[in-house]
């Protein structure tokens, strides 16, 4: 045999007998003849993917490139040297050779375009995974334009480039995308259920989930689903669904247990962490108690689940578990301003702090004094308090720490300081706003503020009977109000309206008819506050300790509300009311309230010593954070004192 036809044949036998060893050797012959050796080259690329020798294929590729026999071969192995790059992790070369390729010589235009689609995917999908992009976002448009007309072959690869469209606002062309190819996912119902919850197609999403959770072909797949509908529960405000469903998942098929317990602790988390943000847990004490033993050995991957489970921890006074955790865990919160000052505010709450480095996290803000009507039960209009430029400056340094701030006055929406620092303070994204309110006065540019921002509003309504409430509220009109509550309509499905109702002699025998007008509107979170009034008017005022005790009997009739009824507080008239066990009131640690007399204290609840307060002037504003004040009041009740019965934060059952 001594032709190089003749050597070629035959190894191209031993090639197709898979003797790929002895093909090789035949073909090495042949290369040393002009005339066959691109043929040998091409055959060779063959037998190397075969052997999955990428180093080898690739040398043939390149190498054919060079001195190729014609332009139709050069660009196939052009596409396949696109390959061996993206096979070995090359896959910027991979795109960079693709998008050189003479599209003139490609013979099939269908393969090439998904070949280039699936290199992108290599590149691209990973980020969107976690929805991050650390690049350059011009890049993702540029590579956007190129593949987003080549039509995706599979699911996952539909799946992607709706993620991509989304991910650059082409939420139009997602859509189109799903019209047009989503068929390619009907019998594929892990990605349709993603596609269809990346296109926020919450109920078809769900039907999705339910459809295969009732006959599962597997119960990896199944705990998938279900993984997928407590999410769909979540986006859709339904956290007690989210909770439950979550609770019934076989963890045995559950293939990545550490994202489905951050998802378990999210979920506590959305549930549970407004609550703590006003020192109020109207649910039973026992649920969290039950929910912290499930979330609390839990490792959390970011700080605003590691400052959840401590601010948890230190409400159920577990004080030693906060600190052991906050240890272990604190770097995450290194290098974010907000939460690495709310997790130290932890620790020193935890570990009884009196002189603290931390910031307050929550302030009720009070800006003015005045009001633009004159409330029976309420003295604001007597006095003449108006917050100082100076001192307006002094807050705006506590923005970064803050958490909560809570505007009220007075009337705030009628100062026009209230909305020069609410300017402010909206570039935190870190604080959650509500606004009090008599509803009397909210114009467009208020209105569509709040709703904007997402920010509470709670209206102050003593009566839901048109002449008692004017009666009340001298100068108000109750059809105002009945505006105000229609123009805010859109709070009421994100559960950010409530109703402030002052509790008195003359209005206290209507509650049925302030569940009936809550229901009515659609509000589903009532606060039940007593008179603040001095001793003259305890009579007109005050309700009697029998009717504080009926209320509560009648409150836990009405199971579909959150309510807080704060009536049965009782002020500190010289007793002494001891804490039982290890437990203390945080208010003095974590919040900051001006009042309209112009002065400071922890709480809109707290009477310590009678009334003892701190006095506001220009200079003073940052030294009441630790003033001789506040650790005095920090000792007091770090010695199991509270200076009102039945506080909210210290869970406060008797008095000794």
């Amino acid at each position: 045999m001594t032709q190089p036809n003749e050597f070629f044949e035959k190894a191209k036998e031993f090639m197709n007998n898979k003797q790929y060893e002895k093909a090789l050797e035949y073909f090495d012959v042949c290369y040393r003849y002009d005339y066959v050796r691109e043929k040998v080259l091409i055959e060779k690329i063959s037998i190397f993917f075969e052997l999955k020798d990428w180093k080898q294929a690739e040398i043939c590729c390149l190498e054919y490139i060079k001195n190729p026999e014609d332009e139709y071969t050069k660009s196939d192995v052009q596409i396949n040297l696109a390959k061996i790059y993206k096979l070995t992790n090359r896959i910027d070369d991979a795109i960079e050779l693709f998008d050189s390729i003479n599209k003139t010589f490609v013979k099939d235009m269908n393969v090439f375009n998904m070949e280039r689609l699936e290199i992108s995917y290599w590149k691209y999908n990973n980020y969107f995974m976690i929805n991050q992009f650390p690049g350059d976002k011009k890049e993702i448009q540029k590579e956007f334009q190129i593949i987003k007309n080549i039509a995706p072959g599979e699911p996952r690869i539909l799946f992607f480039l709706i993620k991509i469209s989304n991910f650059l606002h082409d939420y139009d062309y997602a859509k189109k995308l799903f019209e047009q190819y989503g068929v390619l996912a009907e019998k594929d119902v892990l990605y349709k259920n993603a596609i269809l919850f990346e296109l926020k197609k919450w109920a078809e999403s769900e039907i999705s989930c339910l459809e295969y959770i009732k006959n599962p072909e597997d119960e990896y797949t199944k705990a998938d689903m279900q993984i997928n509908l407590t999410k769909i529960y979540k986006l859709t405000n339904r956290i007690d669904d989210t909770i439950e469903l979550f609770d019934s998942i076989n963890k045995n098929f559950v293939k990545d247990i550490d994202a489905f317990n951050k998802e378990r602790l999210d979920s506590s988390y959305c549930k549970y962490n407004d609550y703590f943000m006003v020192h109020q847990f109207p649910r039973d004490k026992k649920e969290l108690y039950k929910e912290f033993q499930i979330i609390k050995n839990i490792p959390p991957g970011e700080p605003k689940l590691l400052f959840f489970l401590a601010r948890v921890s230190n409400f159920l006074h577990d004080y030693d578990y906060t600190k052991k955790l906050i240890e272990q865990y604190n770097v995450f919160a290194e290098n974010d301003v907000f939460y690495k000052n709310a997790i130290l505010n932890e620790y020193e709450i935890a570990s009884g702090s009196v002189v603290l480095k931390s910031f307050p996290r929550g302030l009720w803000l009070l800006l003015s004094s005045k009001c633009n009507i004159s409330c029976i039960m309420c003295h604001s209009n007597e006095m003449n308090f108006e917050m100082s430029e100076n001192n307006m400056q002094k807050i705006s340094t506590y923005f970064k720490y803050l958490e909560h701030i809570v505007w009220w006055g007075g009337e705030p929406t009628i100062s026009p300081k209230f909305y020069k620092l609410l300017e402010n303070a909206l570039a935190y994204k870190n604080i959650k706003h509500t606004i009090i309110t008599n509803g009397q006065y909210m114009p467009d540019n208020l209105a569509d503020l709040i709703v904007k921002n997402n920010i509470e509003v709670v209206l102050s309504i003593d009566s839901v009977e048109k002449d008692k409430y004017e009666k009340i509220r001298k100068g108000a009109s109750f059809e105002k109000l009945l505006k105000t509550i229609e123009i805010l309509s859109p709070l009421k499905e994100k559960s950010l309206l409530k109703i402030n109702y002052v509790v008195m002699n003359m209005n206290k025998d209507e509650l049925d008819k302030v569940f009936d007008f809550a229901r009515k509107h659609q509000i589903l979170k009532i606060n039940f506050l007593p008179a603040c009034v001095n001793n003259a008017e305890v009579n007109n005022f005050k309700i009697s300790d029998d009717d504080a005790k009926n209320m509560d009997i009648e409150f836990s009739r009405v199971s579909e509300m959150e309510i807080f009824n704060s009536c049965d507080i009782i002020k500190n008239d010289d007793m002494k009311i001891d804490c039982k066990n290890n437990v203390f009131c945080h208010a003095p640690w974590t919040y900051m309230t001006f009042s309209y007399k112009g002065t400071i204290f922890p709480d809109n609840l707290c009477n310590f010593f009678n009334g003892k307060e701190f006095i506001l002037d220009e200079t003073n504003l940052l030294d009441y954070w630790n003033s001789q004040y506040v650790q005095e009041l920090r000792r007091f009740v770090l010695a199991k004192h509270a200076c009102n019965y039945r506080c909210p934060q210290a869970n406060v059952t008797e008095i000794t």
